[in-house]
């Protein structure tokens, strides 16, 4: 379960990902789709054709839920 707080902005890749990738390289492309940081402690929605994952720093590590 992920815990946001009041200033987490939500972002929605608008593109299919492939969702197989590891940590470092599923922040790797939020960096490059969305121009962002990925330690931001922003969410980021990726999506595929069947599911998605969220991407998120917790300030000690890179979450990913499904």
């Amino acid at each position: 379960m992920l815990s946001l707080g009041a200033n987490t902005r939500i972002y929605l890749a608008n593109a299919p990902t492939d969702l197989r990738k590891s940590f470092n390289s599923l922040s790797a492309l939020v960096e490059g789709s969305f121009g962002m940081d990925a330690t931001s402690g922003d969410l980021f929605i990726l999506l595929n054709r069947r599911q998605l994952r969220c991407v998120s720093y917790s300030g000690i590590g890179m979450v990913t839920a499904r």
